[in-house]
Protein backbone atom coordinates (compact mmCIF):
# COMPACT_ATOMS: atom_id res chain seq x y z
CA UNK A 1 0.00 0.00 0.00
CA UNK A 2 1.23 3.66 -1.09
CA UNK A 3 1.50 6.59 1.15
CA UNK A 4 -1.39 8.99 0.84
CA UNK A 5 0.59 12.33 -0.29
CA UNK A 6 -0.23 15.69 -0.76
CA UNK A 7 1.80 18.43 -3.12
CA UNK A 8 0.67 21.95 -3.89
CA UNK A 9 2.49 22.67 -7.21
CA UNK A 10 1.70 25.87 -8.07
CA UNK A 11 -0.31 28.99 -6.91
CA UNK A 12 -1.37 31.20 -9.92
CA UNK A 13 -3.38 34.47 -9.56
CA UNK A 14 -6.26 34.05 -12.17
CA UNK A 15 -7.56 37.49 -11.74
CA UNK A 16 -6.67 40.54 -10.79
CA UNK A 17 -9.10 43.68 -11.50
CA UNK A 18 -9.55 46.93 -9.99
CA UNK A 19 -12.14 49.66 -11.91
CA UNK A 20 -12.06 52.76 -10.26
CA UNK A 21 -13.81 56.42 -10.69
CA UNK A 22 -12.90 59.93 -10.54
CA UNK A 23 -13.93 61.03 -6.94
CA UNK A 24 -16.12 64.14 -6.99
CA UNK A 25 -13.91 67.12 -5.12
CA UNK A 26 -16.04 67.31 -2.12
CA UNK A 27 -16.12 63.38 -1.50
CA UNK A 28 -14.11 63.32 1.74
CA UNK A 29 -16.41 60.92 3.85
CA UNK A 30 -15.49 58.00 4.92
CA UNK A 31 -14.30 55.01 3.01
CA UNK A 32 -16.67 52.04 3.02
CA UNK A 33 -15.90 49.03 1.60
CA UNK A 34 -18.17 45.28 0.92
CA UNK A 35 -15.88 42.42 0.65
CA UNK A 36 -16.91 38.93 -0.44
CA UNK A 37 -14.97 36.07 -0.71
CA UNK A 38 -15.46 32.11 -2.16
CA UNK A 39 -13.47 29.46 -2.78
CA UNK A 40 -14.24 26.60 -5.41
CA UNK A 41 -12.46 23.86 -6.77
CA UNK A 42 -12.59 21.47 -9.66
CA UNK A 43 -10.56 18.17 -11.16
CA UNK A 44 -8.12 18.59 -14.12
CA UNK A 45 -7.82 16.49 -16.58
CA UNK A 46 -4.53 14.55 -14.98
CA UNK A 47 -5.39 11.81 -12.25
CA UNK A 48 -5.23 12.90 -9.11
CA UNK A 49 -4.76 16.58 -9.56
CA UNK A 50 -6.95 19.61 -8.11
CA UNK A 51 -7.75 23.34 -8.90
CA UNK A 52 -9.03 25.18 -5.54
CA UNK A 53 -9.63 28.68 -6.12
CA UNK A 54 -10.69 31.31 -3.62
CA UNK A 55 -12.54 34.72 -5.44
CA UNK A 56 -12.47 38.10 -3.51
CA UNK A 57 -15.07 40.66 -4.65
CA UNK A 58 -14.71 44.08 -3.70
CA UNK A 59 -16.70 47.26 -3.70
CA UNK A 60 -16.02 50.83 -2.09
CA UNK A 61 -18.25 53.19 -2.07
CA UNK A 62 -17.94 57.21 -0.62
CA UNK A 63 -21.36 58.88 0.99
CA UNK A 64 -22.99 56.12 -0.78
CA UNK A 65 -21.32 56.56 -3.95
CA UNK A 66 -19.52 53.75 -5.26
CA UNK A 67 -15.69 54.65 -6.69
CA UNK A 68 -14.31 51.01 -6.82
CA UNK A 69 -15.05 47.79 -7.72
CA UNK A 70 -12.49 44.39 -7.92
CA UNK A 71 -12.35 40.71 -8.62
CA UNK A 72 -9.44 38.71 -7.19
CA UNK A 73 -9.37 34.97 -8.04
CA UNK A 74 -5.76 33.06 -7.17
CA UNK A 75 -5.69 28.90 -7.65
CA UNK A 76 -3.75 26.61 -6.37
CA UNK A 77 -3.03 23.41 -8.19
CA UNK A 78 -2.87 20.25 -6.39
CA UNK A 79 -1.99 16.64 -6.43
CA UNK A 80 -3.72 14.37 -3.70
CA UNK A 81 -2.85 10.49 -3.82
CA UNK A 82 -4.18 7.74 -2.04
CA UNK A 83 -6.62 9.78 0.54
CA UNK A 84 -10.01 8.65 1.00
CA UNK A 85 -13.40 10.99 -0.49
CA UNK A 86 -13.52 13.05 2.84
CA UNK A 87 -9.76 13.92 3.46
CA UNK A 88 -10.31 14.85 -0.58
CA UNK A 89 -13.18 16.88 0.76
CA UNK A 90 -11.18 18.37 3.38
CA UNK A 91 -8.38 18.94 1.37
CA UNK A 92 -9.94 20.98 -1.32
CA UNK A 93 -12.80 22.98 0.72
CA UNK A 94 -10.85 23.67 3.69
CA UNK A 95 -7.02 23.13 3.40
CA UNK A 96 -5.76 24.21 0.13
CA UNK A 97 -7.98 27.29 0.29
CA UNK A 98 -6.13 28.75 3.59
CA UNK A 99 -3.07 28.32 2.11
CA UNK A 100 -4.73 31.05 -0.82
CA UNK A 101 -5.59 33.64 1.44
CA UNK A 102 -2.23 35.61 2.29
CA UNK A 103 -2.05 35.66 -1.62
CA UNK A 104 -5.28 36.87 -2.06
CA UNK A 105 -4.80 39.37 0.68
CA UNK A 106 -1.70 40.99 -0.45
CA UNK A 107 -3.33 41.60 -4.86
CA UNK A 108 -6.36 43.36 -2.76
CA UNK A 109 -4.13 45.48 -0.62
CA UNK A 110 -1.40 46.49 -2.70
CA UNK A 111 -4.11 47.45 -5.53
CA UNK A 112 -6.17 49.30 -3.98
CA UNK A 113 -2.95 51.51 -2.10
CA UNK A 114 -1.39 51.86 -5.67
CA UNK A 115 -4.60 53.27 -6.94
CA UNK A 116 -4.84 55.88 -4.21
CA UNK A 117 -7.61 54.83 -1.94
CA UNK A 118 -6.30 53.54 2.02
CA UNK A 119 -5.03 50.17 2.07
CA UNK A 120 -8.21 47.45 2.53
CA UNK A 121 -6.81 45.43 5.50
CA UNK A 122 -8.95 41.77 5.00
CA UNK A 123 -9.91 41.00 7.97
CA UNK A 124 -8.42 37.03 9.36
CA UNK A 125 -10.27 34.77 6.75
CA UNK A 126 -10.04 30.97 8.10
CA UNK A 127 -11.88 28.03 5.97
CA UNK A 128 -13.26 25.55 8.45
CA UNK A 129 -15.73 22.39 7.77
CA UNK A 130 -19.33 22.88 9.06
CA UNK A 131 -20.13 22.41 13.22
CA UNK A 132 -23.06 20.58 13.27
CA UNK A 133 -25.27 20.88 16.29
CA UNK A 134 -26.71 17.61 17.64
CA UNK A 135 -30.10 17.51 18.47
CA UNK A 136 -31.33 18.36 21.70
CA UNK A 137 -33.34 14.80 21.76
CA UNK A 138 -29.65 13.15 20.73
CA UNK A 139 -27.79 14.98 24.04
CA UNK A 140 -27.75 12.69 27.76
CA UNK A 141 -30.11 14.35 29.46
CA UNK A 142 -32.41 15.92 27.29
CA UNK A 143 -35.64 15.80 26.89
CA UNK A 144 -36.96 13.97 23.95
CA UNK A 145 -39.23 16.47 22.64
CA UNK A 146 -39.10 21.15 22.61
CA UNK A 147 -42.18 22.64 23.18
Amino acid sequence: MTQPTLNLHAILTRTSRLETKKLPQEAVGKFEFEVNIANTWRALAEKSRYAASVALTLKGRVEGAEVLTGEYVVEGIVEIVDHDEASKQHILAIWVPNQLVPYIRELLSSSTSRSGFPTILLPPVVFQPPTIIPEPSTLPGSPKQLH
